[in-house]
């Protein structure tokens, strides 16, 4: 199932705000800023602000296709790699608040917000 939560930077870092989850100023640690930034980027789109739609199952227009490689803490952070960007960069425990345990694939959609 897809996704979308709305991005924005703050000192180079990406967070996120979800209310309905009580989820707020959640950044992307750990390399995943990175790899969302070069994402931005091979979408040619710029700005402070993007849209990120997301699935552990394939969709049409998905600009990335992340491989999860290891975890740590007992499964709660996961780190998936981009073979395109050779980057990997860590998801912190609010992965499994849209999963019930981290997919072995996700796959990534950037858009302008």
């Amino acid at each position: 199932m897809e996704q979308t939560l709305h991005l924005y930077k703050n000192n180079n870092v990406w967070l996120f705000d979800e209310k309905d989850k009580n989820i707020f100023s959640e950044p992307f640690v750990e390399g995943s800023s990175e790899l969302i930034t070069e994402i931005q980027r091979k979408a040619r789109l710029s700005g402070d602000s993007l849209s990120i739609t997301f699935s552990n199952e394939p969709f049409p227009e998905a600009h990335q296709e992340l491989l999860w490689q290891a975890s740590r803490e007992g499964g709660t952070w996961n780190q998936y790699y981009s073979k395109e960007f050779d980057m990997s960069g860590w998801l912190c425990p609010v992965l499994l608040v849209y999963f019930e345990r981290a997919p072995r694939t996700l796959y990534v959609r950037v858009a302008k917000y």
